[in-house]
């Protein structure tokens, strides 16, 4: 934290700077020391692991596993019942070095180091229950904000680097970069906010012990990222921005500029009234007749007022019933409405439903009733993120056969249904039911079978 002495030192250097008639543009740098507690919140948008929560049977292919995908949020959230943080803590110390005044337009260079302690209950976690010795801190960065100045923030990378998860284990950067000094009176610096990635290097979990037993979870741990803000942001170090030697050769400069302007101006009308007069005797009130002659000009602007051919501008106006017709055109953003799906899959006790994006459903129909549903479709999925069902069934004589597939990453669900000798896909107004099952095998259930139904909408 800077001190009243510190910042009483740059009031004295700013006035002895005055006083003496030099410019002082930038004084000595001291060093201050902040410390900070970030909290960290997880991504809900990043690939943070995966899990095998099944086998399925493929055609050609055989048994194939299949996986659920996790975000960080969505991976902390289900690591929750052993102890994992769902909102890590980050320790912060910060040692600023910046100077202690500068004039108003000059360039300074704080610079900040800056030591985090990776949080203690998130390695804790991954050691004693994840079995993780070390990670990769990645493409992390800190941000330091600052008033007063252009731009108004600075930051600093962390080297990527091998970290040993061991208890108090710290990172370090640097944050510098050059700024203008462009208001007068301070500068205050506080912790901004930060970025950090955890790369777990692919690092595969069987089982965790937990309360005397051990619980299957086949997860693949990738990057967990995170984006931590600091919960309070007190100014860590302060410079004093002075008007100085700088400043007053900018405001005099100005005025001069101004004036000079102003004659020219004034010269260059009376040179063309002079042409035009051509009564060189009586100079002075040639002058003054010829700034009766702008005045008379004026009235010529009031004759381009008589070209008020912004009447002309009222016949356009008709050509609103033009707008009228493009409006007539809006009627295609309100086709039939966009294709929809309502799929459940009993055996997981999800649901899911709404319209859909992407290519959609075609439900094709002949004279002997539906021939085939097909298509693809996403929505919004049932906790976060994006849920996308892929049907393709097929009438053959009085039977369906197919698949219906469900992908639905933050719920936990990567299933396939079947359809072989199933019922035949039948239509009601814009839509069509199809039903495909199968059945997986879990290393907390056992082998559970499911059945997928899904009813398309096709308003194509």
């Amino acid at each position: 934290m800077y001190s009243l002495r510190r910042k009483a030192l740059s009031v004295v250097v700013a006035l002895a700077a005055a006083a003496g008639g030099f410019a002082l543009t930038q004084a000595p740098s001291s060093a201050a020391i902040t410390t900070s507690l970030y909290i960290c919140t997880p991504s809900n948008t990043d690939f943070a692991a995966t899990q095998q929560n099944g086998v399925t049977f493929v055609w050609g292919v055989g048994w194939v596993p299949t996986y659920a995908n996790y975000t960080t949020a969505g991976l902390l959230s289900s690591l929750a019942q052993f102890g994992v943080p769902q909102q890590p803590s980050l320790p912060v110390v910060f040692n600023s070095t910046v100077p202690s005044s500068a004039t108003l337009g000059s360039t300074i260079n704080p610079s900040v180091g800056i030591s985090a302690t990776l949080p203690a209950d998130l390695v804790s976690s991954a050691t004693t229950y994840l079995g993780v010795s070390s990670v990769i801190v990645k493409n992390s960065t800190f941000r330091i904000n600052t008033t007063n100045t252009s731009p108004a923030f600075f930051s600093g990378a962390i080297p990527n680097q091998t970290v040993l998860l061991t208890p108090g284990v710290t990172v370090s950067a640097t944050a510098a970069a050059p700024l203008t000094a462009s208001v007068l009176g301070g500068i205050n610096y506080t912790p901004g906010v930060a970025h950090l990635e955890l790369d777990f290097q692919n690092h595969y979990v069987q089982s965790v012990y937990f309360n005397g037993s051990y619980i299957n979870v086949g997860l693949t741990l990738k990057t967990l990222t995170f984006d931590c803000a600091p919960q309070s942001a007190p100014p860590m170090d302060f410079t004093l921005v002075t008007a100085g030697g700088p400043v007053t050769t900018s405001t005099t400069a100005a005025p001069t500029s101004t004036t000079t302007t102003a004659a020219p101006t004034s010269t260059t009308t009376s040179t063309s009234t002079t042409t035009s007069t051509a009564a060189p005797t009586s100079t002075t009130t040639s002058t003054t007749t010829s700034t009766a002659a702008p005045t008379s000009t004026t009235t010529t602007t009031g004759s381009p007022t008589t070209t008020s051919t912004t009447t002309s501008t009222l016949p356009p106006t008709s050509t609103t019933t033009t707008t009228g017709s493009p409006t007539t055109t809006t009627t295609t953003t309100i086709p039939s409405g966009s294709d929809a799906v309502s799929v459940s899959i009993s055996g997981f006790g999800y649901t899911n439903s709404g319209g859909v994006s992407g290519p959609g459903y075609t439900i094709s129909s002949g004279p002997n009733g539906v021939n085939s549903v097909t298509g693809s479709g996403s929505l919004p999925g049932k906790v976060s993120g994006t849920a996308t069902v892929n049907v393709s069934i097929t009438k053959y004589l009085y039977w369906g056969f197919g698949q219906i597939s469900v992908s639905d990453p933050t719920a936990g669900i990567n299933l396939t249904g079947y359809a072989v000798f199933g019922p035949a896909p039948a239509k009601f107004g814009n839509s069509s039911t199809v039903t495909g099952s199968w059945f997986v095998y879990l290393p907390n259930r056992g082998w559970v079978s499911y059945a997928i139904t899904a009813t398309v909408t096709d308003n194509a």
